[in-house]
């Protein structure tokens, strides 16, 4: 059977899944972590001297475990792009839709346009009179970086997808995205929380919370629930304010889940649900959501 590699990254490192092809879905050959050699920053993943230190770690694992030419799957973070909804009169004419998405594009102000590369995620959102599309945004240089990774590595890239549309294939392949439901799913890393909301079984917007390392220290546990309680409130307000989309709400978590997270979170007013790989796929082995979800 054709065997595949996905990769994914943390906040702390490269996440590796070698799977092989099966009917049911891609079963799990081994998992592996990368730790980052360097101090972890988002906007420093990709300088010139921590990327010469992840082609080395990379190329390193690729050599010792004879992978050399093996395709693979990259989710790209979400931190590394950026989420844009664009309201648009859903009755105008396509010259004024078109003039009009390029203006929403422009006036961002993070990057020129021709320096973008801009994809239009599969589905939009209709409130009355107008319809929001949504669109990620990636700097072709991101891109550009994450190819090279791979390729100067010995591996080959196969396709690179967006962590909010590999989430949104786990969700639906396993049957956690219901229509009928809103679903935010919350991912605790070491110093930061990734929030991704999800309407009507599509992706509609992404949320990251960072933390100090003074603060992850002091009540860390604490600063989540209190976030966690907060989001909800605020995307709860949101939708009971948008027409058709009024449905109960579900709440997930995944990552860095503890006991005592866990304990604290049975004391709240809602249901929250924990997303466990292993349990998902029968595996004791350590797989993270992207790094698996790439490959279906």
């Amino acid at each position: 059977m054709e065997e595949y590699l996905g990769i994914s990254f943390t906040n702390r490192s490269l996440s590796l899944t070698r799977v092989h092809e099966s009917e049911e879905h891609p079963k799990l050959i081994s998992t592996h972590e990368i730790l980052y050699p360097f101090p972890f920053e988002f906007n420093a993943l990709f300088n010139e001297e921590n990327f010469n230190l992840l082609v080395e770690k990379l190329t390193q694992y690729v050599q010792n475990n004879n992978l050399q030419g093996m395709l693979c799957n990259v989710s790209l973070p979400m931190y590394l792009a950026q989420i844009k909804r664009a309201p648009l009169p859903y009755d105008a004419d396509s010259r004024v839709l078109q003039k009009h998405l390029v203006w929403e594009m422009e006036n961002i102000g993070t990057r020129p346009l021709e320096d973008t590369k801009v994809v239009k995620l599969d589905h939009e959102f209709r409130f009355g009179s107008y319809e929001e599309s949504v669109f990620a945004l990636t700097p072709k240089s991101t891109i550009q970086k994450i190819k090279e990774l791979i390729e100067k590595s010995g591996l080959k890239i196969r396709r690179l997808l967006l962590d909010c549309d590999t989430i949104l294939k786990l969700l639906n392949k396993f049957n956690f995205l219901n229509p009928a439901k809103n679903q935010l799913v919350f991912q605790i890393d070491v110093f930061s929380v990734t929030l991704f909301h999800y309407m009507d079984g599509a992706f509609y917007s992404y949320d990251l919370f960072t933390f100090a390392e003074k603060e992850k220290e002091k009540n860390f546990e604490q600063k989540v629930i209190r976030l966690l309680e907060e989001q909800v409130e605020k995307f709860t307000n949101l939708v009971n304010m948008l027409p058709g989309y009024e449905y109960p709400l579900d709440v997930y978590v995944s990552r860095l889940i503890t006991e005592s997270l866990k304990r604290k979170m049975k004391d709240l007013d809602f249901q929250v649900h924990e997303i466990r790989m292993d349990k998902l796929l029968g595996e004791k082995l350590p797989v993270t959501i992207e790094s698996y979800a790439v490959m279906l």
